[in-house]
């Protein structure tokens, strides 16, 4: 119609290793924003949306054990997690499910999901080679970095206030 637009992409890309670790070593947690295409147009009147906080909330199951949550941790690299969850299990944004945010539900299907293939139909692969004792070293590291990164954030509240930031 005549109407000129400019386009940016904005925000932490997708999920790919290198987009979650150039993300991890060039912004803060706080300073992250999910992936979005803004358009501008001369004369516009449109606002950026604001953008929410990730609120980390407080893990369905009691931390683990770390000499078993180490040992996932290298497990999570190992079976290449890291390549659409993030290193550290750190999710940018992207429309990859953070791990860190996993419900009590997803926990009690966790077997069924890495193993089973239950969400094959949303991208995640079956991992059936997997021992039980990999497994559970898996979900062990998955639950502590979550309390790892609510009790991060609970720290800022008390630091700065809600937000966690100045």
């Amino acid at each position: 119609d005549g109407r000129q637009l400019i386009l940016v992409a904005t925000g932490n890309s997708g999920a790919s290793p290198a987009s979650t670790d150039v993300a991890r070593y060039t912004s803060t947690p706080q300073s992250r924003s999910p992936s979005r295409l803004l358009a501008f147009a001369l004369g516009g009147t449109g606002s950026v949306p604001e953008t929410i906080v990730q609120e980390f909330p407080k893990p369905p199951l009691p931390r683990q054990p770390e000499s078993i949550a180490k040992e996932g941790g290298v497990y999570f690299e190992a079976h290449w997690c890291v390549g659409c969850h993030g290193y550290g299990v750190v999710n940018v944004r992207s429309s990859i499910p953070d791990l860190r945010l996993a419900s009590a539900q997803t926990h009690a299907q966790f077997a069924a999901i890495v193993l089973g293939g239950a969400r094959r139909d949303k991208g995640m692969p079956s991992f059936p080679t997997l021992t039980p004792g990999e497994l559970k070293a898996l979900q062990a590291y998955i639950i502590n970095e979550a309390w790892a990164a609510y009790e991060a954030q609970e720290a800022a509240k008390a630091q700065f206030g809600k937000r966690g930031t100045k």
